[in-house]
């Protein structure tokens, strides 16, 4: 059994977390190899080079990790195994939208008697880089970049809301235009979130109904508006009710291109990579994963 850590995810709580996983592994009869990974990157090469060694290879980290694993086996030759996925980030949200526990135990009790689905990947074209959950640009990957500037000295949650707040002091909507399929938005927007899965942010639904098994990205656009009525607005996005809104649309397709005026950057699963303009596509059914065998979703099993 291949286990690929990130052992700084949750602020350095995760590598505790692996050995746990390992120690669980281990009562079950399995014989684990535990690899931590040491840059940016390094998971998808983990994942690429041990992708051969076993049926089932678990991700231990955060939604960061679990994209760089996929990445490395959507690029692997030969046999592919499925991907088990152990909470240990700041944010979950790909976990907890397939209702695997926080438990490190039971998500590995969770993953080796789970069933097996398949999912969906959202995958921006240039750079090649895929997500499994949201990718977005403007006002939420602004506020990415300034967590990750170094110099932003809260976390968590707490800290994307204090970043909120530190964006919507210098306000600036972007001229965009959006295409979704045959679907056209052209005008000021805040920002747009592409959904694979429904949420991101450690909780925030910014795509409520989004289904990582129907084949389709909902991009939901939220359009300029003033600081007083975002600051109203910004504490729907936990219950998803932004989207009933006038000052949101929301669109489903195959093929998104991001057009904005000038160049933002791109947020795919809580990381920063590369720029829009961008194009991004989606490709159904890529990626095996074990999910407890009464999900959070009702996810579509294989045929």
């Amino acid at each position: 059994m291949v286990v690929i850590a990130n052992p700084m995810s949750a602020y350095g709580r995760s590598r505790g977390i692996a050995e746990r996983v390992a120690a669980a592994l281990r009562a079950h009869g399995c014989r684990p190899t535990l690899l931590f990974t040491e840059h940016p990157g390094h998971a998808a090469d983990l994942a690429r080079r041990h992708a051969g060694e076993s049926d089932l290879l678990l991700a231990v980290g955060g939604d960061g990790t679990y994209r760089e694993v996929a990445a490395g086996l959507l690029e692997a030759e030969g046999p592919v195994p499925d991907l088990g996925i152990i909470p240990a980030g700041r944010g979950n949200d790909l976990a907890r939208t397939l209702g695997i526990a926080t438990d490190p135990r039971v998500a590995v009790q969770q993953a080796l008697d789970g069933s097996q689905v398949l999912l969906d990947v959202g995958w921006v074209e240039e750079p090649r880089a895929p997500f499994l959950g949201v990718a977005g640009c403007g006002f939420d990957s602004r506020v990415v970049a300034r967590m990750a500037s170094g110099r932003w000295p809260y976390r968590g949650r707490t800290g994307y809301t204090f970043g909120v707040l530190a964006e919507v002091a210098r306000l600036r909507p972007v001229p965009m235009r959006v295409r979704v399929d045959d679907a056209v938005f052209d005008g000021d927007a805040l920002l747009v979130a592409i959904g694979n899965t429904p949420s991101y942010g450690g909780g925030m639904r910014i795509a409520p109904h989004a289904d990582p098994t129907d084949g389709l990205l909902d991009v939901v656009i939220v359009r300029a508006v003033g600081r007083l009525r975002l600051l109203r607005i910004f504490p729907r996005v936990f219950a998803g009710s932004h989207v009933d809104l006038p000052e949101v649309t929301v669109l489903r397709g195959r093929r998104v291109t991001l057009e904005p005026s000038a160049p933002l950057p791109m947020l795919l699963d809580g990381d920063l990579v590369g720029t829009a303009p961008a194009t991004i596509t989606v490709q159904p059914g890529a990626l095996r994963v074990r999910v407890p065998r009464e999900g959070a979703l009702p996810l579509t099993t294989p045929r």
